[in-house]
């Protein structure tokens, strides 16, 4: 039956380079195992979203063959030993002990507080004198996502400095809604030349990646051609934007949502020595729960006009600053501690050169970059089958990005 609904695809394409017939056939013979272990996870593909995260890392000629199944299979026989790189890319930073602590916590202290409704837990305002140590600025706005706090930080720009365009650097991941009036950029020198531009998006996950390659927020398969900055590099890079910004008026936006606490107590502003107007959280900040926090300089986060008093943002959300959520928020912000990073990057740089040996006394074209814990894979050769990599990896349990 599976045959007769999913059509055989043809192995020329393994021979698209003319490699030695020895070598043609162990690729169609590896090719036809992947095809038969396709057969099977197809059948066991479960609910929508289960299965595009794992759907989307099989390139193609394979799509056709599990999008097939996606709709109508049932949720059996799953696979839990798998370490998933790409669904927990954003949150899972310290591990699921820390975050189930988190949220266990937090729902027993939720009986010595009572229920809240339509009103600040007071649990709020100690979760506010944490965020201010940690990122330095002194207005803050929650809500229930990392894209909801992109998208409002957006709008608090554009309201407080009457100005029309948003700008962020081409490729760089900012959430999954569309953002009105945004303009991409390549270079600083055309941050230098925009006109009537509210805030500019920064993703520091860029220091991976060349301006524009970047299509997602867990791309980790690099081409060659990927060098990516040193700290210091990015350091007088963020440094030069902000400056820019500063004497342009633009806000300086540094969306975290994705690298917050993964590189120091202070987050990417710590780590690059730089100040921004705004920085944005999400997901782990939650302790396990989902979140989104606008923090920034107080004259930037004004929800109304003094001068027009009817101009003004009536988004908040429905469980933006949830008491459960606050609550587990607080336990997340009492765990972290500034001496929980002291020589992180030496330990992470001394792991990735411990890989790399590995990989070279094989004498594999493949070398690891990082920057912390977030590790890319970068090809040393421009291949049509580097992406079979991501396969092998799929095979013993570890789910890339795409």
């Amino acid at each position: 039956m599976l045959q007769k609904i999913i059509p055989k695809f043809n192995l020329d394409f393994c021979g698209a380079d003319n490699p030695p017939l020895e070598i043609l056939n162990k690729r169609k013979d590896s090719i036809k195992k992947f095809h038969r272990n396709i057969d099977k996870e197809a059948e066991e593909t479960s609910m929508l979203d289960d299965s595009f995260a794992s759907f989307y890392r099989i390139p193609f000629p394979y799509t056709e063959k599990l999008a097939s199944f996606q709709q109508n299979s049932l949720l059996k026989n799953k696979d839990t030993s798998k370490y998933d790189a790409f669904s927990s890319y954003g949150v899972n930073v310290f591990g699921r002990e820390v975050y189930d602590t988190c949220i266990k916590q937090a729902v027993a202290n939720y009986d010595e507080y009572g229920f809240f409704l339509n009103s600040v837990h007071p649990i709020t305002l100690e979760n506010i004198r944490y965020l201010k140590k940690i990122s330095g600025l002194d207005s803050f706005s929650f809500h229930m996502s990392g894209t909801e706090a992109v998208l409002n930080a957006c709008r608090l720009a554009k309201l407080n400095t009457g100005k029309k365009y948003i700008l962020k650097f081409k490729g760089a991941y900012h959430g999954w809604a569309s953002i009105p009036n945004l303009k991409e950029i390549k270079t600083i020198g055309q941050l230098k030349r925009s006109r009537n531009c509210a805030a500019l998006l920064v993703n520091p996950l860029q220091i991976l990646f060349p301006i524009g390659s970047l299509k997602a927020d867990a791309a980790l398969l690099l081409g060659n051609s990927t060098t990516p900055s040193s700290r210091e590099e990015y350091s007088k890079r963020l440094q030069e934007i902000q400056q820019i910004c500063q004497e342009k008026g633009i806000i300086f936006i540094l969306d975290e949502v994705f690298l917050g606490f993964r590189l120091a107590y202070g987050g990417c502003q710590e780590y690059f020595n730089t100040r921004a107007d705004m920085v944005l959280y999400g997901k782990t900040l939650g302790g396990g729960l989902p979140v989104g926090v606008v923090c920034g300089k107080e004259k930037y986060m004004q929800k109304f006009s003094k001068q027009h008093p009817l101009n003004f943002l009536p988004s908040r959300g429905t469980f933006a600053a949830h008491p459960l959520v606050m609550l587990s928020m607080n336990q997340f912000l009492k765990y972290l501690q500034p001496n929980m990073y002291d020589n992180l990057d030496s330990l992470w740089n001394a792991r990735r050169e411990t890989l790399n040996q590995k990989l070279q006394d094989a004498e594999l074209p493949l070398e690891f970059i990082n920057l912390a814990s977030i590790f890319g894979i970068r090809h040393h050769n421009y291949s049509i089958y580097n992406w079979v990599l991501q396969l092998y990896f799929k095979k013993n349990n570890l789910y890339l990005g795409p």
